[in-house]
């Protein structure tokens, strides 16, 4: 779809622009741990090469995800509210539609003469 292409040219594209300077910074996950096992090993410098660089692959994408949720939530989900009051005005109207099949003796939404099933 539009949307599933979108994410993966964004994607895309963050790879391409800071790819080849820091090795692709968009999963923590995926820097931080050859990190710590490479201070682990003995190597000099893997948390202070760059100027301290070793942050802003780990914290970057837990800010932009909280920045996403808040910029969703504030201009986005703010206006789903009438989505809300129809689901719960066709939930009301469907518990009427099942209170008078019940009350007529019918099933599968049909009435049948003197109220009972017929096979």
């Amino acid at each position: 779809s539009t949307q599933s292409t979108g994410v993966g040219g964004s994607v895309f594209a963050i790879g391409l622009s800071f790819g080849t300077n820091c090795g692709y910074p968009i999963n923590p996950a995926r820097d931080l741990a050859p990190r710590i096992a490479a201070a682990m090993l003995g190597y000099d410098g893997t948390f202070s090469a760059s100027n301290y660089y070793f942050w802003v692959p780990v914290l970057g994408p837990l800010i932009g995800a909280v920045l996403g949720v808040a910029c969703y939530t504030f201009l986005i989900e703010c206006h789903h509210t009438s989505d809300v009051e129809v689901s719960k005005t066709e939930v009301k109207e469907e518990i009427a539609l099942s209170s008078v099949v019940i009350e007529n003796g019918a099933s599968d939404g049909e009435n049948k003469p003197g109220g009972e099933d017929q096979a």
